[in-house]
């Protein structure tokens, strides 16, 4: 049950487990990787383990991965300032790292949590 997974048994997969902890509290952060007998692919979860006697709240929880056959893409997203609100900027995509974000920590004009990966030659039919 829950969001859309690939799922495998002992017999179809391996799985690699790491769990980190928290210094200042009793809760942990369990992260999986695993790899599948029949499939070219390497998957990654997380689950944070509450090992206290109280509530956690947790505010963020931020990452992102995206493994694409090759870098002919284009990135779009829409950066804003000051009467400049939501720019359309497009760049090539390249090879390495890529990070979309706000200096404030948060949404707002200056940079919002979008972005748009389109091929060469797309259009708004294709």
């Amino acid at each position: 049950k829950g969001l859309p997974s690939i799922r495998g048994g002992s017999d179809e997969c391996e799985t690699l487990e790491i769990k980190l902890k928290d210094v200042l509290s009793n809760v942990y952060l369990l992260v999986r990787y695993s790899i599948f007998s029949d499939k070219d692919v390497i998957v990654r979860s997380a689950r944070l383990e509450n090992g206290t006697k109280e509530g956690v709240c947790l505010d963020k929880a931020f990452s992102a991965s995206l493994d694409l056959p090759d870098s002919d893409y284009f990135l779009c997203h829409f950066p804003g300032d000051w009467e400049q609100e939501r720019r359309f900027v497009e760049n090539r995509l390249a090879d390495g790292k890529l990070v979309i974000h706000s200096n404030f920590g948060f949404s707002s004009h200056a940079e919002n949590p979008f972005c748009i990966l389109r091929r060469p030659g797309t259009d708004e039919r294709h």
